[in-house]
């Protein structure tokens, strides 16, 4: 309903097409690499940590891309690059920005209770 919304509104170079299904897939691919995968969701982006390196490879061929400032992986949408903030943040700033949610690997969320940081945008 809220994509439907959002797509009757905005510009065309802003809609989307993502789906459920796409997120509920990487999140499951993500998971059966194994125990020590850890996955957060600011917005539309998932942001993956903990012990990712024997898993490089594997991360790559779902469409991950290594974050080297936040030494984090992440995976979006593929029209999510066409309009996205190119200035640099941190996690701190996206989780203010856009809520933290873990996902947990019985199909729950917790949602990460961050401190509020105002912050300016150059």
């Amino acid at each position: 309903i809220l994509k439907n919304k959002h797509n009757s509104t905005c510009k065309p170079e802003y809609k989307t097409t993502e789906t459920a299904e796409e997120f509920r897939n990487i999140i499951d691919a993500l998971f059966k690499m194994g125990e020590d995968i850890e996955i957060e969701l600011c917005g539309r982006w998932l942001w993956i940590d903990g012990n990712t390196r024997p898993h490089k490879e594997e991360l790559k061929a779902c469409g991950c891309k290594w974050s080297a400032n936040k030494k984090k992986w992440y995976w979006h949408h593929a029209e999510d690059t066409a309009w996205m903030n190119r200035r640099s943040h941190t996690m701190q700033e996206i989780r203010s920005a856009y809520g933290s949610y873990r996902i947990m690997r019985d199909g729950t969320e917790e949602k990460e209770e961050s401190k509020k940081k105002e912050y300016l945008t150059a």
